[in-house]
């Protein structure tokens, strides 16, 4: 299998991705940087402005593992090297329509 890095190496950015502003490339960059868990927890808190329980309601789990993996997705953002990414996610985001949860 090819990696897509490589292809992008000989080929350039595809078109449809040439125009994506710098803040949603470093915001995206930065939550591949996270375990799926916390990223998942922090896109659903930061992203759909879903609470603490509506989260562990949709993704099933309890509500210490959702603040856990906020806390801890947090924490790797910023010790990560990584230019953080949640004040970013956060006002990019601020016009995105809200989404209800699963019921």
């Amino acid at each position: 299998m090819v990696s897509r890095t490589a292809a992008h190496r000989r080929h350039g950015v595809p078109d449809d991705e040439a125009g994506l502003s710098p803040d949603y490339v470093a915001i995206v960059a930065a939550l591949r940087k996270i375990p799926a868990g916390q990223r998942q927890a922090i896109v659903l808190h930061h992203l759909y402005s879903l609470s603490v329980g509506e989260i562990a309601q949709e993704v099933g789990v309890p509500t210490g593992t959702v603040k856990a993996r906020l806390s801890r997705g947090r924490r790797d953002q910023r010790n990560g090297g990584a230019e953080p990414c949640l004040t970013t996610l956060a006002s990019c985001c601020e016009t995105a329509p809200a989404r209800s949860p699963r019921t």
